[in-house]
């Protein structure tokens, strides 16, 4: 019976403006404040142990156990205080997370002569884990994940979707590998160049070929750029220990 609510909050001022599900596929932004809730009903006949955990940066929450007519009981946790340890009868349990930032996700590709670059990908992380763990080591898990995305990600992913069914599949799929490799700014190119020359009247072989330079032309810039930065990067590491040797 259990029931959840989260929010995003861009503003970071602890009220949440942005609702949204978890477990449904869609993206939300990385390194955004998240706030929301899960409330369930928790009958333990002997003293278990209450875990809760998230992988949102930074993130705190308050617990309330409540069981009729007592007052609830109250706790804060964060990482390095996950558990609440001898809970026992029947009670209603509100997990609140107050404060907490989704993660963003560092993913590396691998570019010719071992150099490696950066690019954006969504990930999956857990936002709230509630685990009940019995003294037999049995246990019940309530848990909810989500998954988060850059911006630019985002804006490209939204881009592509309108533009499915008015531009040409080989544009609208050549974007999506793009997107999918981790480049949403080439994958904004290669739609914006087309949409560009179909509105200007040009003909398809015209602005494919446009379409094509243009996101070929940024792919080169973002990948040589890393490397360059690698490149530079190495070399004063360089001249850094041969100055220290001398």
């Amino acid at each position: 019976e259990e029931e959840c609510n989260f929010y995003l909050d861009p503003d970071g001022d602890g009220e949440g403006n942005l609702p949204f599900e978890a477990d449904l596929g869609k993206y939300i932004p990385q390194e955004t404040a998240v706030v929301g809730s899960c409330e369930f009903k928790l009958n333990a006949p002997v003293k278990a142990t209450l875990i809760i955990e998230s992988e949102l940066q930074d993130w705190e929450a308050a617990v309330e156990l409540t069981k009729e007519p007592d007052p609830a009981e109250e706790f804060r946790m964060y990482p390095g205080n996950l558990e609440i340890e001898e809970v026992e009868g029947s009670m209603r349990v509100n997990v609140t997370i107050e404060d907490g930032k989704t993660p963003r996700s560092v993913q590396l590709r691998d570019l010719t002569e071992g150099y490696r670059q950066e690019v954006q990908e969504p990930e999956e992380f857990r936002l709230l884990e509630v685990t009940v763990v019995n003294p037999d080591g049995s246990n019940v898990r309530l848990e909810r994940n989500v998954q988060s995305a850059s911006s630019p990600y985002i804006a490209a992913e939204d881009n592509l979707s309108e533009a499915q069914g008015e531009m040409p599949d080989w544009v609208t799929e050549l974007a999506g590998e793009w997107l999918s490799d981790g480049y949403p700014q080439v994958a904004d190119s290669i739609l914006k160049e087309a949409g560009d020359n179909l509105g200007n009247g040009g003909s398809s072989s015209i602005w494919m070929w446009l379409a094509i330079v243009g996101w070929a032309i940024i792919a080169i810039a973002i990948v040589g750029g890393g490397i360059f930065i690698l490149l530079q990067r190495s070399g004063s590491d360089h001249r850094d220990n041969h100055r220290s040797d001398m």
